[in-house]
């Protein structure tokens, strides 16, 4: 797949009310994953895109700049929406499992199990894989150690992922979803009476002698900077050790909002340490990963 480039005088203007509400991103450090599997991967997007001659000349046209790659995502933006993360998990896991990769040896993170839905897609395509499943909320957590029991290999751990070793920590949430502050009544959301500590996931891997993974998925409700902070990927052993990680991008996101003690990386930041580090991007989509580069994001911010 050639190299997506971007020119930066076509970012969206300060008052433009289109925005990019994707919801999901994953980063490749493709040098250190299988070929085969990177092989894969381009060639369902070309399979997509080339099925005529026509399309594929306007798919070539349309993602020449970053303005028009974001109208392409706009154009159906169901395509990349909140649902289109279980689709694509069991797509690249089937993948995984048609390349010989559905063995014990194989160790996935799942830091927001919340109640195994996601897992379930993961596991039902590849049972005999290593899965550790992460979840703060106590009665989700038993929902999906419950939901995921008849699976072997299958670890469920209540802790949080985080940049740092943290105990006591404050649970904020509303049913199903929740984060790692009191939220003070924003959003309806409410402080729940148990409190989580934290881990890094780099020093959890460690610790339990994990010397790689296949796949990392965070859905942290805007805690994902800090997760990634605490993967140290700057560490090419870290590198090695997470070659793809998938995180979710959304209105809880970390820069500006009190929630996250105004962390101050926002999607853009976040993005380009990924690249700094060697990763490539991807928008996961129903039907394809789309290769972004971070000048893709574009933000309100001063």
């Amino acid at each position: 797949m050639s190299q997506l480039k971007f020119i930066n005088n076509n970012k969206k203007k300060e008052d433009n009310p289109k925005r990019i509400h994707t919801k999901n991103i994953c980063g490749c450090k493709l040098n250190y994953f299988i070929v085969l599997l990177f092989l894969f991967l381009f060639c369902i997007f070309y399979k997509i895109h080339a099925e005529n001659t026509e399309e594929r000349n306007d798919v070539r046209r349309i993602l020449k700049d970053n303005t028009a790659l974001q109208e392409y995502v706009l154009k159906d933006k169901s395509k990349f929406g909140n649902k289109a993360d279980m689709k694509a998990l069991k797509r690249f896991f089937g993948i995984i499992n048609d390349v010989g990769l559905n063995k014990e040896q194989s160790v996935v993170f799942v830091g927001g199990t919340n109640d195994g839905e996601a897992s379930k897609h993961i596991l039902h395509s590849c049972n005999s894989i290593t899965f550790y499943g992460f979840e703060i909320q106590i009665d989700f957590y038993n929902k999906a150690k419950s939901a995921l029991r008849t699976f072997k290999n299958v670890h469920m751990v209540n802790s949080g992922w985080s940049d740092k070793v943290e105990h006591n920590l404050a649970i904020g949430g509303a049913r199903s979803t929740a984060g790692l502050y009191d939220p003070k009544g924003q959003r309806g959301w409410k402080l729940q009476k148990n409190t989580i500590s934290t881990v890094l996931l780099s020093s959890f891997a460690f610790e339990n002698n994990i010397n790689e993974t296949i796949y990392v998925l965070i859905d942290t409700e805007g805690h994902e900077p800090k997760v990634l902070r605490g993967m140290n990927l700057d560490s090419i052993d870290n590198q090695k050790k997470f070659p793809i990680i998938q995180y979710e991008l959304g209105g809880t996101w970390a820069q500006h909002d009190n929630r996250h003690s105004n962390d101050p990386w926002d999607q853009k930041k976040t993005a380009i340490y990924l690249e700094q580090n060697g990763y490539k991007l991807f928008l996961i989509g129903e039907e394809e990963w789309l290769h972004i580069e971070s000048d893709f994001f574009y933000f309100r911010y001063k």
